[in-house]
């Protein structure tokens, strides 16, 4: 493995950043979109933020269905783009 030398008129910042900047290859194939998921769990106002594909409500439920137990009744579920 070769030792790229340090450049003296760039940061550690920046270098530190080209090191991260790498592509995420899974996000060119699907893209998602940061939404907020309202809707009322056992009867109870309640809303969540979750990475969709789109703002269908089926894709919400399976989404919510992860992080509730199956015998909680989720009801009133309305998807919107999260601000």
């Amino acid at each position: 493995a070769s030792v790229v030398p340090q450049d003296p008129h760039r940061s550690s910042h920046q270098q530190q950043a080209e090191l991260t900047r790498t592509p995420d290859r899974k996000k060119a194939v699907t893209t998602t979109t940061k939404y907020v998921i309202k809707y009322k769990l056992n009867g109870e106002r309640r809303f969540e933020f979750a990475q969709l594909h789109s703002n269908s409500v089926d894709e919400a439920k399976q989404a919510l269905a992860k992080i509730h137990d199956a015998s909680d009744e989720i009801t009133d579920i309305n998807v919107s783009k999260a601000l």
